[in-house]
C-alpha cells in the first residue's frame, strides 16, 4: 500500500510518501554589517551614524560624503542549510520593484543623491510567496552638503546679482564713452561744415566783390593813361 515503517525504542512509525509537500517557509533577514566609503562602522567608530548595532537601527542618517559608498550586510538565523535561502531586496526612493538578488547576502551602493531611502530586505527558502515573508527595513537618509543647502544657493544668487550689476555697469560705461565719442566726432564735423561754409561765403562775396571792381578798374586805367 505504498507506506514506509520504521520501527523505533517507542514503537512503530508509518508514513505516506505521497503526502509529502513541499513547505515554504519565510525566515526573518537580519542586518549584520554596514560599511561605509569602504570602512567598517559599528556604534563604537569615530563619527558613526550608529548608536546601536545595526540591526537594531530603524534610520541612519549620513553626510554626503559619508554616502559615496554604502555597504549593508544581512542574512537570516538559521540551524539548517542557508544555500535554499533566496533574498530579494529593493530600495524605495531609487528602485520601483523588487529585485531578486538570489543568495546575495550584501547590497552596495554608490554615490546616491541626498535624499530619504527606504532599504527593504525579505527571504524565504523558495521562490514562491514573497508576499508572506517579512520584511527587514533600514530608512537612509543622505543630507545635502553644504553647496546644495539654501543659504549656498542664497550666496550663488547674490554673486549672479552681483556679476549681472558689474556687466551691467561695464557695458553702460563702455556705451557711455562710445556715445562721447561719436558727440565728439559730430561737433567736430559741424565745426568743419561751419568753417567750410564761412570758406564758401568769403569765397562767393570776394567774386561777387572782384568782378564790379575790375569793371570799374579798366575804365579808370585808360582816364589815367589819356591824361598823361
Amino acid at each position: 500500500d505504498s507506506l514506509m515503517y520504521f520501527g523505533t525504542v517507542n514503537g512503530l512509525i508509518y508514513f505516506d510518501p505521497k503526502i509529502i509537500k513541499n513547505e515554504t517557509s519565510s525566515s526573518i533577514v537580519h542586518l549584520n554589517e554596514l560599511m561605509l566609503n569602504g570602512r567598517k562602522v559599528t556604534a563604537a567608530s569615530l563619527d558613526s551614524p550608529l548608536a546601536a548595532d545595526i540591526d537594531d537601527t530603524q534610520e541612519i542618517k549620513l553626510t554626503y560624503d559619508q554616502s559615496r559608498s554604502i555597504s549593508v550586510g544581512y542574512g537570516v538565523v538559521s540551524p539548517g542549510k542557508t544555500s535554499t535561502i533566496n533574498y530579494q531586496m529593493r530600495l524605495l526612493g531609487y528602485d520601483k520593484d523588487w529585485r531578486n538578488v538570489g543568495q546575495q547576502r550584501k547590497f552596495q551602493f554608490f554615490n546616491i543623491a541626498p535624499g530619504r531611502y527606504e532599504l527593504q530586505i525579505r527571504a524565504n527558502t523558495s521562490n514562491q510567496g514573497w508576499d508572506k515573508s517579512p520584511v527587514k527595513t533600514l530608512s537612509i537618509v543622505v543630507k545635502s552638503p553644504f553647496y546644495y543647502s539654501w543659504w549656498a544657493y542664497m550666496i550663488y544668487f547674490i554673486i549672479l546679482v552681483l556679476i549681472a550689476y558689474l556687466l551691467y555697469r561695464y557695458f553702460s560705461i563702455k556705451l557711455e564713452a562710445r556715445n562721447a565719442v561719436k558727440v565728439v566726432e559730430m561737433e567736430k564735423k559741424k565745426l568743419e561744415e561751419i568753417n567750410e561754409a564761412k570758406m564758401d561765403f568769403f569765397t562767393s562775396v570776394s567774386h561777387e566783390l572782384k568782378t564790379p571792381l575790375s569793371l570799374i578798374k579798366a575804365p579808370l586805367n585808360h582816364i589815367a593813361r589819356h591824361q598823361k
